[in-house]
């Protein structure tokens, strides 16, 4: 059994797994796949309820959406409801106590391999929290982080943010890493 998410796919994947250590009635899978997992969102997203208060008027209901576009992109929403923003913040720390609290009794050990694949210029979740509030606490287990790095092509790395770049040489020169790390550049 393979379970594979994509954003916020991808932290319900992870508490699917998660809560098959907790209990015997949830299969327990082989492996998981993720991709941009939503683990860590900005922390104003516990604001983004607001809106309730004023939509049930009708002349307030688009206060319920951040940005309300055409949907042409086919791998990211144009579009994005404030309510989403507002669970999903919730989803990732329930996510993240559940990890923290599993780590304390010894029961992450039992976590399947994970594979995630994560962008290092993600605008959408926060990509570091991938590395400091999962992949930091896993034991050796063959999970595996592969990263997308920037463009350091010496005519391009003038206008790449330099916060990019110190996130993936923290992690470069962590002597003992318990995942495989891949970057690609």
């Amino acid at each position: 059994l393979y379970i594979c998410g994509y954003s916020a796919g991808g932290t319900v994947a992870l508490k699917l797994a998660l809560d098959g250590l907790e209990t015997t009635e949830i299969e327990r899978p082989d492996a998981l796949l993720l991709f941009s997992p939503a683990l860590a969102v900005n922390a104003f997203s516990v604001f983004a309820d607001w809106h309730k208060l004023l939509t049930i008027f009708p002349f307030f209901e688009k206060f319920a959406w951040f940005t309300i576009n055409p949907e042409y992109e086919p791998f990211k929403y144009t579009s994005f409801a404030k309510h989403a923003g507002g669970q999903m913040y919730r989803l990732a720390r329930i996510v993240q106590k559940q990890v923290d609290r599993l780590e304390r009794q010894g029961k992450l050990g039992d976590l399947p391999p994970v594979t995630a694949f994560q962008s290092v210029v993600d605008s959408t979740v926060i990509n570091t929290a991938l590395v400091t509030e999962f992949y930091d606490k896993l034991v050796p287990n063959h999970s595996e982080l592969v990263l997308f790095d920037v463009n350091q092509h010496l005519h391009v790395k003038h206008f790449i943010k330099e916060r990019y770049r110190t996130n993936i040489l923290g992690i470069e020169q962590t002597e003992s890493l318990p995942y495989t790390l891949t970057i690609i550049t």
